[in-house]
């Protein structure tokens, strides 16, 4: 306690809430303890270590301010009168607890890669997504961002490359039907989850009672699957691709002769590459890529075109009553062969809070 007032006095001298005088004697003799009322230097200098006989300050109040620092408020007063004293909430000096916390304690905050605690290395947090994402938090850390559009992207060993006219993007490795799965590990535990995926459909892909009868561990849909945790898997999003947008088979449709399951809910795209009233099984639509928010209007049913969050029919969001601390689960799933029907990975960009 003694400790936290001497603290709460320095941070109020370096705050120009108060002056504490200089002793015109030597308070703090080299070698020894700092008294109870060492007097603080009101020119705000704060020199961690022993007494030195200048009037240094004991680590033990470093050590405390650390603590203080963390806290938003003081952190923001303290920057704005003083911000050569006060090292960046996520930098090596001083880990966030999250990128939200990062974004609350500077609101400049440049998207980045910053230390935050429990994490081996450094992470990216995004600050710019305040417009599309929740309000409840303004900072979003990556679990994941592939972009097959960016030319020095390569594919996870579990997929393997394809370009079709110019078109990059991924595959399973063989022509089995079923799923393969990425997995993407973090260190701390997922309240919400926000981001987006892309896919190109090939083929006879569709939407069947039977398939979703499977459950969430089977190949419940022709698409991409979101989940976390094992035997049962849980339900993130589902990204479902079908046949064609002439014969309008979501269960987002106006019309539609099929509900999702209870796992599923409400939490899943549906949109077709092609409105063609013939497809051909060795066709890749590559010029309408799926779940992209793009293009939907024009050729899908309409009630599919808005599911995104904030109506975007993009981004995804989920939010848990009960974080979770399992790996996050992407799998590519189709029940017929390659000569078939297949599914194609573009982009998976996806933060966590």
């Amino acid at each position: 306690m003694q400790l936290k007032m001497k603290s709460l006095c320095l941070l109020a001298v370096i705050l120009g809430l108060c002056t504490l005088p200089i002793s015109s004697q030597d308070p703090c003799p080299a070698g020894r303890e700092c008294p109870a009322n060492f007097p603080v230097r009101s020119d705000g200098v704060i020199t961690p270590g022993t007494c030195d006989g200048g009037g240094s300050i004991r680590s033990e109040i470093d050590s405390d301010l650390r603590s203080l620092l963390l806290d938003t408020q003081v952190t923001n007063a303290l920057r704005k009168k003083h911000p050569s004293l006060v090292p960046n909430l996520g930098s090596a000096d001083l880990p966030a607890s999250s990128c939200a916390k990062i974004y609350e304690s500077n609101e400049t905050a440049q998207n980045g890669n910053y230390f935050v605690r429990d994490e081996d290395t450094t992470v990216f947090c995004r600050f710019d997504l305040a417009t599309l994402a929740t309000p409840k938090t303004n900072g979003w850390q990556l679990l994941t961002l592939f972009d097959m559009n960016d030319p020095n992207t390569n594919c996870p060993s579990q997929l393997r490359f394809d370009n079709v006219r110019g078109m990059r993007h991924c595959r399973k490795n063989d022509d089995a039907t079923g799923c393969v799965s990425i997995f993407y590990p973090h260190n701390r535990p997922i309240k919400r989850l926000y981001g987006r995926v892309h896919g190109y459909h090939s083929g006879t892909l569709d939407i069947e009672d039977d398939q979703f009868n499977r459950g969430i561990d089977g190949i419940y849909i022709d698409g991409i699957s979101l989940t976390y945790g094992q035997s049962p898997r849980r339900h993130i999003w589902s990204f479902i691709s079908y046949l064609s947008a002439a014969f309008p088979n979501c269960p987002c449709s106006t019309n539609a002769i099929r509900s999702t399951p209870s796992y599923i809910g409400e939490n899943y795209f549906c949109e077709s590459g092609t409105a063609a009233e013939t497809v051909n099984p060795a066709v890749t639509f590559v010029d309408d890529p799926v779940w992209d928010g793009q293009n939907c209007e024009s050729t899908q049913d309409p009630g599919c075109c808005t599911r995104g969050y904030r109506d975007n029919g993009e981004w995804f969001y989920r939010e848990f009553e009960v974080p979770f601390v399992d790996d996050v689960e992407l799998r590519l799933c189709t029940d017929e062969p390659r000569s078939d029907e297949e599914i194609a990975l573009v982009l998976a960009e996806i933060y966590f809070d």
